[in-house]
């Protein structure tokens, strides 16, 4: 007989983790030192005012101010973030551990910081343990294996928290049918195929990694445009279908979206606009944080900054520096590979959340010509090249796709028109035959 007074283990599927990306805590400090604004809940606010800081080397602080750790930002869904002091969170000490973590345990912390970098991804077949990489270790695996000291986490525990208070970013949950594209959804069985045909087109060796990239674009667009052909769009037939594609696409080593790829026609008008759309409204937005910050504005991206900003850097020239393109094509492979297995582009993994297998695709060669740029920006300066494109990754990840801050800026009410202008043409563009060619500088 089961013993009533005694909690039955809590069931779930099967944690699913990455063959390419592993993380542990080496108490490195860099995300405490980041330039976001770390969201502050009411609970964890209470809680740390209520803590003995005088065994603490912020003692003298607590004193003065017991809201000392906290910073009122308006435009944040919390209305309140950790106060970040000369570039870093003011809990950060100089052994580069969170005091308040080390004084007071794990608990302690903000909802944030203990859920940093995992991305949990809840499906049918097992919970998906992805991460950001804007945390150091998963970007530098090889530090991750030499470091002696590994803060020792519960991934359960972890998953329990985000899935209660944290969904969003933290924790998703995988949907039944995922929208591919003119106007067709497809069910989750056949997306998980999709991916890994994807998967094994992005993984193959002999080939710089952009190519491969636009190879992924048209497998895309070809299942597509077999899919339309057919009137019967039960979930059933799609899977068959899905099925078949794969399986025949797959038997011919995808030789035919290669040569696709090989035949595509560049234009770089195309390349030119989208980059400068997209380092534009990065730029507007930095703006306007910085003028929210100050006190001197309501941190919101007006149709003036936009313009400005996007048309500076249409007229601007672009930078010379070559990068290593093995080295390039390894570690920028690696990180958008990972984010299409912690499930990117069927759930949404850029700031835009366009909507769409082919959409989200898309946006992924952006991130690539994106992390392209910054790094050859890193490299003219002091980083090497292997440097350069690891912090290159870092940017890209925090600023346009997971850690942007999508709460704290954006376009004002009236002037969202001009905000959605650019996106809008930027769909347009998605499907044009030159559109991968371009983006990736085939």
């Amino acid at each position: 007989m089961t013993d009533p007074f005694v909690e039955s283990p809590v069931s779930h599927p099967p944690f699913v983790y990455s063959s390419e990306v592993a993380y542990g805590c080496t108490f490195c400090g860099e995300c405490c030192r980041e330039r976001w604004r770390v969201p502050l809940d009411e609970p964890t606010c209470q809680s740390l005012k209520q803590r003995d800081w005088n065994i603490t080397a912020l003692r003298d602080r607590a004193r003065q101010d017991p809201n000392f750790f906290a910073e009122s930002i308006p435009t944040l869904s919390t209305r309140m973030a950790f106060r970040n002091e000369q570039g870093q969170c003011i809990l950060l000490g100089q052994d580069g551990l969170c005091q308040a973590h080390h004084h007071f345990g794990a608990k302690a912390k903000g909802v944030v910081c203990r859920l940093f970098p995992y991305l949990f991804v809840e499906a049918p077949e097992g919970i998906y343990v992805g991460y950001s990489f804007c945390c150091r270790p998963v970007r530098k695996p090889q530090e991750l294996k030499t470091a002696t000291n590994i803060l020792k986490e519960s991934v359960e525990d972890t998953w329990q928290e985000a899935k209660n208070f944290f969904p969003g970013i933290h924790y998703q949950k995988a949907t039944p049918r995922v929208a591919l594209g003119w106007n067709i959804d497809i069910p989750w069985e056949s997306y998980l195929l999709l991916e890994q045909g994807l998967l094994t087109v992005l993984s193959r060796q002999g080939a710089p990694f952009r190519y491969l990239l636009a190879a992924g674009y048209y497998y895309l667009n070809l299942i597509g445009l077999f899919l339309k052909e057919f009137p019967d769009r039960s979930m059933e037939q799609i899977h068959q279908r899905v099925s078949h594609f794969v399986e025949a696409m797959s038997k011919e080593n995808f030789e035919r979206v290669d040569r696709m790829a090989r035949r595509g026609k560049a234009r770089m008008g195309l390349r030119r606009y989208v980059m400068s759309m997209m380092l534009g409204l990065h730029q507007a937005g930095m703006k306007a944080r910085d003028l929210r910050d100050s006190g001197k504005g309501r941190g919101e991206i007006s149709r003036l900054s936009l313009m400005r900003a996007f048309f500076g850097h249409f007229g601007g020239r672009s930078l010379g520096t070559t990068l290593p393109q093995e080295l390039l094509s390894e570690m920028a492979g690696r990180y958008l590979r990972h984010v299409i297995w912690r499930k990117g582009l069927a759930l949404g993994s850029s700031l835009y959340r366009l909507g769409g297998l082919c959409r989200e695709y898309a946006m992924l060669l952006v991130m690539f010509s994106l992390i392209e740029y910054y790094a050859g920006v890193f490299a003219s300066g002091q980083l090497g090249a292997e440097e350069a494109i690891c912090e290159a990754i870092r940017v890209v990840e925090r600023d346009f796709v997971l850690h942007a801050g999508k709460d704290e800026t954006g376009p004002a009410e009236q002037d969202r028109d001009g905000y959605d202008l650019f996106l809008s043409l930027f769909d347009s563009l998605v499907h044009s035959k030159s559109f991968a060619p371009s983006i990736l500088r085939l």
